[in-house]
């Protein structure tokens, strides 16, 4: 018989859109929820050699659908490892096909907009995004806003910062033909890949765009792909407006722009895979 854990039993522990994770039995799921309201004597008394078990192993509780799953400490660390990897790959990725100067991401393709108009950092711009993102999911799905801006918002700040290094860390690359400009917005595009595949694989947080389509799927229905779709078609929409009120033209949405959209999720599939190779004790995902 298995037990569904409500969030009502551990109030604040982090929830994540993925499935493949181990139900636990009756009696794990007692134990784990004595040891988490602190009955860690009485359930030693009962079940001695599986408390003591739980203890040294020093596991970590994250919710997966309402059921429990539980990382290590030494496999959290890795995934925290992983999360960060993905992250800064992701900036350079994204920085790589910009400097291209076939467009840019459709996540910062506003952005390029505003930091032109302004001269203010791209990565600022980047980080104005997400929140707006994190507003949408808060008026989606109103419960639990603080967890969710402490969980989200300072990565958001991070994620901003280490942009605006990739931006500088990618500033030489400066293609002298379309040819070049191609092949660089196909590296920028894979590494964009490799990016949303850690941070998918680590399955810590989801980022307020992502945050703001699993709200929309949980509230109204429909598909990730499809909502997803259309979050990057209004970001486009929006830069490309933009554009032309600023400067009269369209600029920062081009071919590049097509390129990293179409072909960057499914890269990212083909990471993801390979992560699963690399990370054979990590449990499986969506």
């Amino acid at each position: 018989m298995q037990a569904h854990v409500t969030r009502q039993h551990f109030v604040g522990i982090s929830r994540f859109p993925a499935s493949g994770s181990h139900c636990v039995s009756d009696i794990d799921y007692f134990l784990l929820l004595m040891l988490k309201t602190k009955g860690v004597s009485k359930m030693q008394r009962l079940f001695s050699a599986r408390s003591a078990e739980f203890a040294d192993r020093q596991e970590k509780i994250i919710f997966d659908r309402g059921r429990v799953v539980l990382f290590t400490s030494v496999e959290m660390l890795s995934r925290v490892l992983i999360f960060l990897f993905g992250l800064i790959v992701l900036s350079l990725g994204i920085a790589t096909v910009t400097h291209a100067g076939l467009g840019t991401g459709t996540v910062s393709s506003a952005a390029i907009v505003l930091s032109r108009q302004t001269g203010l950092s791209m990565g600022l711009f980047v980080f104005l995004t997400n929140v707006f993102f994190f507003v949408l999911q808060c008026l989606v799905d109103p419960k639990n806003l603080l967890i969710k801006a402490v969980k989200q918002l300072p990565v958001c700040a991070f994620f901003g910062a280490v942009f605006d290094v990739a931006m500088w860390l990618t500033s030489f690359m400066d293609p002298t033909n379309y040819g070049w400009a191609f092949m660089q917005v196909f590296l920028g595009t894979c590494l964009t890949g490799l990016g949303v595949s850690a941070m998918v694989f680590a399955r810590l947080l989801v980022l307020p765009p992502e945050g703001f389509v699993i709200a929309v799927m949980h509230r109204f229905g429909g598909s990730f792909g499809t909502i997803r779709t259309t979050v990057d078609v209004f970001l486009v929409t929006v830069s490309v407006m933009m554009s032309l009120f600023f400067f009269g033209t369209v600029y920062g949405v081009r071919e590049g722009t097509l390129i990293s959209a179409l072909f960057a999720g499914r890269m990212a599939n083909g990471f993801l895979r390979r992560w699963g190779r690399l990370f054979p004790q990590h449990r499986p995902i969506d």
